[in-house]
């Protein structure tokens, strides 16, 4: 015997509705998890991410349809109107938050997803400056936005010059996730993270990856939310807001600054001043102007 959503009456098609929904939250909670975790297979988890969250909305969409059409018959079949309008309007409410839900977990991914798609941002370029630290070891310079591969990118050249001790930061920012890439990658070399013209967005995450965080005095730094919430204002934690505000947070970096750089928008960025950046941790040390480099 077919079961169909006649079969199942409205209760039933809510059931159904609610299994399907917590399915497919659950595989994009998992999915948002290991996207963050960059790696070869990178795109092909954006590319999940994408298709998870169009699968939400058709699962949401066609739960809608069938609790109006059974909703509809009801009514015709003897319910009273209001009883029917409240019967449909629950299964609305539940369906849009599910769907809602799920875009709140890949919402980070799924603007990494079109970026990756519809409009690459290029990953950051490196190079090894002239001038050495005081130790005798490389100096090597990331600079660019940090786009897709940029993680890639650092630990070839890394590979390749095993005797870098700093990386210096020039980024306007880029994708949370290349950005934690990167983070990671100089944590576990153990290097010294340094920023001597710009230093923007998630790029502040690479910085507090430094064993030592080093900055010069003109140096601009500003923080900002990655990307603006679904639902709420700027001021709306988003679950990528929650993740990197741990991550600074975890690296000694002061909470009320890690708090305050993730309740601003792209377009009101927080500029700390030096004194507040070295309070915070933000920075350890100022970069003597003997060691700046011109590009």
């Amino acid at each position: 015997m077919a079961l169909t959503p006649e079969r199942l009456g409205l209760r039933g098609t809510l059931a159904v509705g609610l299994m399907g929904a917590a399915a497919l939250a659950l595989v994009a909670g998992a999915v948002a998890q290991a996207t963050w975790s960059v790696g070869p297979h990178y795109p092909l988890w954006l590319q999940a991410a994408g298709a998870l969250m169009l699968a939400t909305g058709f699962w949401s969409a066609s739960w809608i349809w069938v609790a109006f059409t059974l909703a509809e018959r009801r009514v015709m079949q003897g319910m009273s109107l209001p009883r029917g309008i409240l019967a449909f309007a629950a299964q609305c409410s539940v369906a849009l938050a599910f769907a809602l839900a799920t875009g709140h977990l890949l919402h980070p991914l799924l603007h990494a997803w079109y970026a990756h798609a519809f409009d690459p941002l290029p990953a950051a370029e490196w190079r090894l400056l002239p001038e050495r630290n005081p130790d005798g070891s490389d100096v090597l310079e990331l600079y660019g936005p940090l786009g897709l591969g940029t993680t890639a990118r650092l630990q070839a050249a890394l590979a390749a010059h095993p005797g870098v001790r700093t990386v210096q930061i020039d980024s306007a920012g880029g994708l949370a996730p290349e950005a934690l890439g990167v983070a990671r990658l100089i944590e576990s070399h153990g290097l010294d993270t340094a920023v001597e013209r710009c230093c923007e967005g998630v790029c502040v995450v690479v910085l507090a990856a430094g064993a030592r965080r080093l900055a010069t005095p003109h140096a601009v730094l500003r923080c900002h939310k990655p990307y603006m919430p679904i639902l709420g204002g700027a001021a709306t934690l988003t679950a990528a807001d929650q993740r990197l505000r741990q991550w600074l947070v975890d690296r000694g970096v002061d909470p009320a600054l890690a708090l305050a750089c993730h309740q601003r928008p792209a377009w009101q960025p927080l500029t700390p001043d030096p004194a507040t950046l070295k309070d915070a941790w933000l920075v350890t040390d100022w970069k003597p102007a003997a060691q700046a480099s011109q590009r």
